[in-house]
């Protein structure tokens, strides 16, 4: 008899101890004897939580340093459909991005 991932319905070798379409863990007992998972049911893959530490900080020093990229970055992480936090952060990089270029023409014309 032939075994099946009951997290996807893969057909599995009788020794997996993974699986090999959705990467879940095997435990003896989960086994589904040829009981596929309906097709019209659908599988729905486990969501992966993206991380944008990277971007956000990259903002936050861009912001202060090089603004116009702290705009930049700051556009792609309000685009982010993903993260609330993202996009909370990318409005916060893109206004102190604003207010450094903003003080710093501020400081050009006071010393010209």
């Amino acid at each position: 008899m032939s075994k099946f991932c009951p997290f996807c319905g893969e057909e599995l070798v009788e020794s997996a101890k993974f699986c090999k379409n959705c990467g879940e863990k095997l435990e003896v007992n989960t086994f589904k004897e040829d009981n596929r998972i309906n097709p019209t049911q659908g599988y729905n893959p486990p969501q992966i939580k993206k991380s944008h530490n990277l971007a956000l900080i990259a903002g936050y020093i861009c912001a202060f340093l090089i603004p116009i990229f702290g705009i930049i970055i700051g556009i792609y992480l309000v685009s982010r459909k993903d993260s609330d936090t993202a996009k909370r952060h990318g409005k916060y990089v893109i206004a102190v991005s604003f207010f450094i270029t903003f003080l710093s023409f501020l400081a050009q014309i006071r010393f010209m």
